[in-house]
């Protein structure tokens, strides 16, 4: 076996072990997207039964894009808070 022959091998090697690392982290990857749906299923669920049905109207959106305006300075008032509201 020439140097050329060995190195190739050793080349192969690696890939084969890369592909098998790339696999793994994608399972782990799949595996934590469905733990943050199941949790966010129950976060939903969770405020759906401490705060009713009405929650969902209202919810938390309306709030968190005038947090948004303020952090990215598209709010149009001068005032600190304004745009947040009486939360």
């Amino acid at each position: 076996m020439t140097a050329q022959e060995a190195r190739i091998r050793e080349l192969e090697s690696q890939l084969a072990e890369r592909d098998e690392m790339i696999g793994s982290l994608q399972n782990s990857i799949d595996e934590l997207n469905r733990l943050v749906t199941n949790l966010t299923e129950i976060i939903t669920q969770m405020r759906r039964d401490k705060f009713g049905p009405s929650s969902e109207k209202t919810g938390s959106t309306s709030y968190l894009w005038r947090v948004a305006a303020v952090s990215f300075g598209t709010c149009a008032s001068t005032q600190r808070g304004s745009c947040l509201g009486s939360q």
